[in-house]
């Protein structure tokens, strides 16, 4: 499973998780992947949104075994998401991942899976999910064989400039962890969005040393920044490496970028 916790304010959406997804094989046993997923960034005809996921690192659909997030680009490239709203969008995602993590040959409570959607749509603030088993207010539910989706729009105040959510593993969310998110929310509302990522990549990390369920959590984290206006900006955080930015999947009308490597190349002495 994977932490994602979403900041909102009224100038950016800032979405940090850590990188650790779960491999379940058929007899049983449980693997970790640690570095294996991009974030997946839309532009389309009303919003900017990015999309982050918990649950199945990937899924078998005959015999092929496909990375849950190259699933997720490939479907929104075959609808053309880029030309579609964002609740076409959302819908669409919905029914098509329900026949496929249902027919996956795991037992149902491996099956958990949420996609978090957040950005801005016609220039307001909003998140949203797609879930078997998580509701719009992530509250965790019994697995369901149909995933529900909801969309919210926001409107962060001068009281209150930041909003956040957490998706994923909400039982790190107990009585020491919340007071904690609750208090670096106050400290960290005036900070740059890239601080602010920052912050949130740590809290993640703090989050992986729980006692009962911190070996669910990685430490080698990712972060999307989706301002209002702007271009996306997405950073890997390795645990001991500085912060490094990358192409994320992405979907724009008439475009999509997935797998795009930008390589350094040395210039000839």
């Amino acid at each position: 499973m994977t932490l994602i916790i979403t900041a909102i304010n009224k100038s950016a959406v800032v979405q940090a998780s850590d990188r650790r997804l779960t491999k379940i094989f058929k007899d049983g046993k449980v693997k970790f992947e640690d570095n294996a997923n991009k974030a997946i960034c839309v532009s389309n005809r009303d919003a900017k949104f990015g999309i982050a996921y918990t649950g199945l690192a990937e899924v078998r659909i005959f015999d092929k075994i496909i990375r849950t997030d190259e699933l997720i680009i490939d479907y929104l490239a075959k609808i053309n998401a880029g030309d579609k709203t964002l609740r076409e969008i959302v819908k669409a995602l919905a029914n098509y991942v329900t026949p496929i993590i249902n027919k996956q040959n795991v037992e149902k409570n491996h099956r958990r899976t949420t996609l978090v959607i957040a950005g801005f749509f016609k220039g307001r603030p909003f998140v949203g999910g797609i879930s078997n088993f998580e509701d719009e207010n992530g509250e965790l539910l019994p697995v369901k064989d149909v995933f529900e989706f909801w969309i919210k729009c926001l409107s962060p105040t001068d009281e209150s400039p930041y909003l956040f959510m957490v998706n994923g593993l909400e039982k790190v969310v107990d009585d020491t962890f919340e007071p904690r998110m609750n208090k670096k929310g106050g400290k960290i509302a005036n900070q740059s969005n890239k601080g602010l990522a920052r912050e949130l990549v740590l809290l993640i990390r703090w989050a992986a040393h729980h006692p009962t369920i911190g070996k669910y959590i990685g430490q080698n984290c990712m972060t999307t920044i989706i301002p209002a206006e702007g271009d996306f900006i997405t950073e890997y955080h390795p645990l001991k490496v500085s912060p490094s930015s990358y192409t994320p999947h992405l979907i724009q009308p008439g475009i999509v970028f997935k797998n795009v490597q930008i390589k350094r190349v040395m210039s000839p002495s």
